[in-house]
C-alpha cells in the first residue's frame, strides 16, 4: 500500500514513488488518479521521465506510447520502420504496463501494490502452435526466452523426441513455463 499527498501531483501531471520494491508512475488526469509501472516494459526505462500527452505516457528512451487510464499499449516504438515494429510486436516484444488499483482517502492517493497473479504474459496457444511445428527444434522454448534450452533441444532434435513430447503435454496443460518461472495460462 502506498500513499501520496494529494497536493504533490497536479492536474495533469505524474510523479514515480518507490515503495515495496516497486517503481509506481501516479498520474493525474483531470482530478482522477492512476497508477502504473513506471518502468518501461521494453527498455527498462523510467516512464516519469517521459512525457505526458493527454490520457498517454510516452517512453523517454524510445518512444513508445501507453494509455494511463488501462496500461494499453497505444504506440509501439514510434521512430521505427513499420516492418521493425510490426515483427518485434508479432514476437511478443510489445507489452502493456502493470497496473494498480488506485483511490482517494482525505487528501492522499491509495495505490494497493497487491501482487497480482504470477503468471506468463506469453500466450499458450502461440507456444503450442510453435511447439508443434518447430518443437523438434526448440522452437517454443525460444518464444519463452528460454534460449540455452532452447539450443540444447535444436540440437538434440527435441531431446530425441521425448523431451519435445513432454513440452507439448506441459504446454496443453498450462504448467509449462517461461524464463521467468510464470507459467503459460493465457490461452489468448
Amino acid at each position: 500500500m502506498v500513499k501520496v499527498k494529494k497536493k504533490t501531483i497536479s492536474k495533469g501531471s505524474m510523479t514515480s514513488v518507490q515503495e515495496e520494491g516497486k517503481d509506481i508512475l501516479i498520474v493525474n488526469l483531470n482530478g482522477k488518479y492512476y497508477a502504473l509501472d513506471n518502468i518501461c516494459p521494453h527498455l527498462k526505462c523510467k516512464l516519469s521521465k517521459g512525457k505526458l500527452d493527454g490520457k498517454t505516457v510516452i517512453c523517454p528512451c524510445h518512444g513508445s506510447s501507453f494509455d494511463v487510464t488501462d496500461g494499453k499499449l497505444v504506440t509501439w516504438i514510434n521512430d521505427w520502420p513499420d516492418i521493425i515494429g510490426n515483427i518485434t510486436g508479432k514476437l511478443g516484444l510489445s507489452k502493456d504496463l502493470e497496473t494498480f488499483d488506485c483511490s482517494v482517502e482525505g487528501d492522499e492517493i491509495v495505490v494497493d501494490t497487491g501482487e497480482k497473479p504470477d503468471i506468463s504474459d506469453k500466450k499458450r496457444l502461440v507456444a503450442l502452435i510453435i511447439a508443434f511445428l518447430l518443437g523438434w527444434f526448440g522452437g517454443h522454448r525460444f518464444y519463452v526466452n528460454k534460449f540455452g534450452t532452447g539450443l540444447l533441444m535444436f540440437f538434440t532434435m527435441g531431446g530425441f523426441g521425448m523431451w519435445y513430447i513432454v513440452d507439448m503435454v506441459l504446454i496443453t496443460g498450462g504448467i509449462f513455463k517461461d524464463k521467468e518461472k510464470k507459467p503459460l495460462k493465457k490461452w489468448l
